[in-house]
């Protein structure tokens, strides 16, 4: 595929950017609706290929493309290199220099915690051979180079793997050749280009490749991936904490369901501080798939709520002015005023409902029922203010998940809520009259 896809988590949407310019365009030249569209100017259909966020741009390299077989003797051709600029999604294409590396997919791009540089590790081939070679991107002047390696021990040639960077120590976990696959976690100072093992604790993860991570502080989580056999059913996480003392301790987060969209090879993961959730994407096994999933880290709550406590710290903090204030006033007395109408037609509805069935109004507004109006009427009005309670809940939920998000979202949950708790409070006094002209009633 070469398609290019946005996600909102605010409004839980898909969009196609390319797709939209493309219908615009063809609406404003007058061309049929429907019209089938024309390939985005960005590299060709791939798979395998490597994202790395940088600044607010993606840097994308390389992956596998549907080309014809190469020839006996004929050089690899080189990595391709892409830039999508998140600020128009547009694509552009770079040209690199240096010792630039040969075409692969299933390799990993980390950018260096300096922000100048993507170090690019394994994958395969356009021949499907394992690429065990370290090469480093400078993005300032856009060369390559390839690390040189002083260490007798290193990794098994790989594809398929994660990789991710913490301080000046690039750690590689797990992929795989054609017929094997790896539980191996390897470690490359990328000062002293050397590897080494660190000492590891807890129960050995099983073999993987197709995996994806995604790094949260100190705490590296797995997700997916498979070992040519069956995928992994198993979500994971390494303790980084003790890495500058050389040792790392695995852990089991939680069991995924076996043939479910979290077991698949070629899953990807990732994390969004705002609301501290980690987000899976796609992947394979046996059948490809679309689905967004979600995991709640821990401290969820705080980062969800953190943006609201915030504004209303700042909105605290900030004395309102003369004319907020008595713009503020204005605004509850109306919604005051909306209340009592909306409780007083429901009375009168109650109270025209009754008539028409041919009771007679007593003093003070009371009705006589019979008792199984009374019964209905009290039935349906708790199922009332239940469904609203729940409403309310809901749209509390969605306020806390919308936190931090465009300021026009948040608005909108909020008035929801206010309108849902108007019509609460509308429904628990029209409960309270019933409840009053049932007790009328009977004294009658």
């Amino acid at each position: 595929l070469q398609d290019l896809w946005v996600y909102n988590l605010n409004r839980l949407q898909w969009t196609a950017p390319a797709a939209e310019q493309q219908q615009q365009d063809a609406a404003e030249n007058g061309e049929e609706e429907g019209a089938a569209l024309l390939a985005p100017a960005g590299p060709p259909a791939s798979a395998g290929w490597s994202v790395t966020p940088f600044q607010d741009k993606l840097l994308v390299l390389g992956g596998h493309f549907k080309v014809g077989k190469l020839k006996k003797g004929n050089a690899l051709p080189p990595i391709s290199v892409w830039l999508v600029d998140l600020a128009t999604l547009h694509w552009s294409a770079l040209p690199t220099s240096g010792d630039v590396p040969c075409a692969r997919g299933g390799h990993t791009a980390c950018l260096l915690p300096s922000g100048d540089k993507v170090v690019v590790y394994g994958g395969e081939d356009s021949h499907r051979r394992p690429i065990g070679a370290v090469h480093v991107l400078d993005l300032q002047d856009l060369s390559w180079s390839e690390l040189q390696v002083s260490s007798k021990a290193q990794p098994t040639p790989r594809s398929g793997h994660v990789a991710t960077v913490v301080n000046d120590t690039m750690l590689v976990f797990g992929g795989g050749s054609i017929a094997s696959c790896f539980n191996d976690l390897w470690q490359l100072d990328l000062q002293r280009g050397a590897w080494s093992k660190p000492e590891l604790h807890g129960p050995a993860p099983t073999p993987r490749a197709g995996h994806s991570g995604a790094l949260v502080g100190d705490y590296w989580y797995f997700l997916g991936g498979g070992n040519n056999v069956k995928g992994c059913t198993d979500m994971l996480v390494a303790d980084l904490t003790e890495l500058p003392a050389g040792s790392v301790s695995w852990k089991k987060v939680c069991s995924v369901p076996p043939g479910s969209p979290l077991s698949s090879e070629g899953i990807s993961l990732l994390h969004t501080p705002e609301l501290n959730l980690l987000v899976a994407f796609g992947g394979y096994n046996g059948k490809y798939h679309n689905a967004v999933s979600v995991y709640k880290l821990p401290g969820y709550e705080q980062h969800a709520r953190s943006p609201v406590k915030q504004q209303q710290e700042q909105q605290q903090a900030k004395p309102a002015t003369p004319q907020e204030q008595r713009q503020q006033d204005e605004q509850l007395q109306r919604q005051q005023a909306a209340d009592e109408r909306v409780q007083q037609q429901q009375l009168e509805a109650q109270v025209a409902a009754a008539a028409g069935n041919g009771s007679q109004p007593l003093q003070g507004g009371g009705v006589p029922m019979s008792q199984g109006q009374e019964k209905n009427l009290l039935r349906d009005l708790a199922l009332a203010r239940e469904q609203l309670k729940r409403d309310l809940a809901a749209a509390r939920q969605e306020l806390e998940l919308v936190a931090g998000a465009a300021d026009a979202a948040k608005e909108e949950a909020a008035v929801q809520i206010n309108m849902l708790s108007r019509q609460l409070a509308a429904v628990q006094a029209s409960a309270a009259a019933a409840e009053k002209v049932r007790q009328r009633s009977k004294r009658s």
